[in-house]
């Protein structure tokens, strides 16, 4: 009987053997897919990003008004920890833990639920140049807090204004844009951008009657950010939110 090469038929694996046999057998090399492929790198990637928020974090201890070590401060860190040598003074220690400390938490915070909203707009609209503030949120929030700011409501009124404005904002914009036809992601984005405009507009006409002294200073600095005033009460609060949520 003349072989499969001489009578021109190609060469076949048994028709039980894995697939991985039979691909190989009539010369296709496997391939690792694209997921194999960039897996080392995104584990690169993850690493680099993670040095680089430790270094960050621990050279943010040694930057501002009062002058301070990273060393010293590092072993402020761990003097609840371990027993380390004191080189430090009560001031130095105060710093670190009653002002630094609460606000390199808060900025971490604040960055893993933004970075958190911004992957979850990107994924539901497959669009990586989407934010949060498509769909109006962020002028929802900016007005709900200047609202609270305006009537003098107080700190946690303030934070619960925001919430609610935002909400609102997202929950107006799907409902416009339930009303349109066609492209339903599209009219979503519409909807929020002109949701957007009329929560800012709305924020704009508070600043102009609210009051120049305290309240108009108060909703400007809000709206700009700052993590000067973060406390630790502050972060364990708004640590349990952002991990729920």
């Amino acid at each position: 009987m003349a072989d499969a090469e001489s009578t021109g038929s190609p060469l076949t694996a048994p028709t039980g053997a894995p697939s991985e046999t039979r691909l190989k057998t009539a010369g296709v090399a496997s391939t690792p897919s694209v997921s194999d492929r960039e897996l080392p790198d995104y584990r690169f990637r993850f690493i680099l990003l993670v040095l680089a928020a430790i270094f960050c974090i621990i050279g943010s201890f040694a930057v501002g008004r009062f002058s301070l070590d990273v060393t010293d401060a590092v072993l402020i860190l761990l003097s609840p920890l371990i027993p380390v040598m004191e080189t430090w003074d009560d001031a130095m220690y105060s710093v670190v833990f009653n002002i630094r400390l609460p606000r390199i938490l808060a900025a971490l915070l604040v960055g893993a639920a933004l970075s958190t909203a911004g992957a979850a707009y990107q994924g539901m609209f497959q669009n990586p140049l989407v934010s949060p503030d498509i769909l109006g949120a962020s002028a929802g929030a900016g007005f709900g807090a200047a609202l609270a700011i305006y009537f003098y409501l107080g700190t946690g009124m303030i934070t619960v204004f925001a919430f609610v404005g935002g909400v609102v904002a997202v929950g107006t914009a799907y409902a416009v844009s339930r009303l349109t036809r066609g492209n339903p992601t599209l009219g979503m984005v519409l909807a929020g951008i002109l949701v957007a405009s009329l929560f800012s507009a709305s924020t704009s006409y508070i600043k102009l009657v609210a009051d120049t002294n305290d309240q108009l200073p108060a909703i400007t600095y809000w709206l700009m950010g700052s993590l000067a005033g973060a406390t630790m009460e502050d972060v364990y609060f708004a640590g349990v939110v952002i991990i729920i949520g």
